[in-house]
């Protein structure tokens, strides 16, 4: 069935995102949808998705 994220309005901008922070697009998609950090990548990958508007 694959992860939720691949249905997202907002795939290509996790995908971007995850290549330019060094984690997953599922990871991104995660983050995005309220989880938790845990790693320095997923800070870099939080940060972005609170620039562009993604993530207050």
């Amino acid at each position: 069935m694959g992860h939720p994220y691949k249905k997202s309005s907002h795939r290509k901008i996790y995908e971007e995102i995850a290549e330019t922070s060094g984690c997953t697009p599922d990871r991104v998609y995660e983050l995005a949808h309220g989880d938790r950090c845990r790693r320095f990548t997923d800070e870099a990958a939080l940060s972005e998705l609170m620039r562009l508007g993604i993530v207050r």
